[in-house]
């Protein structure tokens, strides 16, 4: 993604990732001058009134101080800070402007963009919107927005969202700490996508290497029964396709904990619980798959996810 595109589009996600979605007037500052007209225009920013305290910036504790709004002689509007230790200080009155990211308008800015079909739903109120159908390589995906689901609530969300198979997972930065359901593919908006001026532009790369999973289980009638062999073997391949997306989503983890705290941070690797719950088989078959002489490619990407430097470098 270009610098240009994601400046003020990075922030607008850095803010849907907060409590309280606001952007600050300092932080829209450093915008190029068409973006928020842009986002505006887009539904993506509305204007909430200044707000009317500030921390002073001379007082060594920072306390706010309350703004006073006024006219010059000349009718010009003022903004001063009244602190009773500094006195009265000017600041500028942008400083003090603010904006509501909407959560809705992300959530038809996405539909359009990936020009899904359906009806979108809104979940979970304000955490989780089913936005419609992908039709993509000849499959059907089920694509879903998230907002705050690292948050220690997003584990009983999550089992009670139901996710279909074949679905698509997105969130505007901070990917979900919680083990995902089998066939749950997930990715955030920051590293898919990218302003445009006027709508979203997708990395249609990553787009593609995130849907790149294995076919989901056939709803056509039963074939016969396969053979033990086959059947292990068909454990180890689902298994290998269940890491390679854990270690995805432990890359960007990785990467999004490094920008937000400075240290990287390991997304813990599935245990064989959750990934017997995943496939829907027993934990036995998970053991005798790991310990297959012929797995070799599933042994090391089993011990690749368990290393933060291996997985900051997985490219697969």
């Amino acid at each position: 993604m270009t610098d240009v595109a994601m400046e003020g589009w990075s922030d607008v996600l850095t803010a849907l990732d907060g409590q309280r979605p606001v952007i600050a007037g300092e932080v829209v500052r450093e915008w190029p001058a068409e973006r928020i007209a842009e986002l505006t225009a887009a539904g993506l920013l509305t204007e909430l009134p200044p707000v009317r305290s500030v921390a002073c910036p001379e007082c060594p504790e920072a306390p706010f101080r309350d703004v006073i709004y006024t006219e010059s002689s000349n009718g010009t509007p003022r903004t001063l800070l009244a602190c009773p230790h500094c006195g009265l200080s000017e600041i500028p009155l942008d400083h003090l402007r603010r904006w509501q990211v909407e959560r809705g308008a992300l959530v038809d800015l996405v539909r359009r963009s990936l020009n899904l079909n359906g009806q979108r739903s809104e979940s979970l109120p304000n955490r989780l919107w089913r936005l419609g159908r992908l039709n993509h390589g000849g499959a059907v995906w089920s694509v879903w927005l998230g907002f705050q689901l690292f948050r220690r609530d997003a584990s009983d969300l999550l089992l009670r969202a139901q996710f279909p198979v074949r679905t698509l997972l997105l969130v505007p930065g901070r990917l979900p700490t919680d083990a995902l359901p089998h066939g749950v593919a997930t990715g955030t908006l920051r590293n898919l996508t990218e302003w445009s001026g006027e709508t979203l532009q997708w990395d249609q790369v990553q787009l593609e290497e995130l849907l790149h999973v294995p076919q989901a289980e056939s709803r056509s009638p039963k074939k016969p029964a396969p053979t033990r062999r086959q059947t292990r073997a068909g454990d180890i391949d689902a298994l290998v396709a269940e890491l390679k997306q854990h270690l995805r989503s432990a890359r960007d983890y990785a990467y999004q904990t490094r920008e937000a705290r400075g240290v990287p941070a390991l997304l813990p690797r599935p245990t064989q619980k959750d990934l017997a719950r995943r496939l829907g088989i027993t934990e036995s078959r998970i053991s005798r798959s790991l310990n297959d002489d012929r797995a070799t490619e599933l042994q090391l990407l089993w011990k690749l996810a368990d290393d933060l430097d291996q997985v900051l470098r997985f490219v697969s």
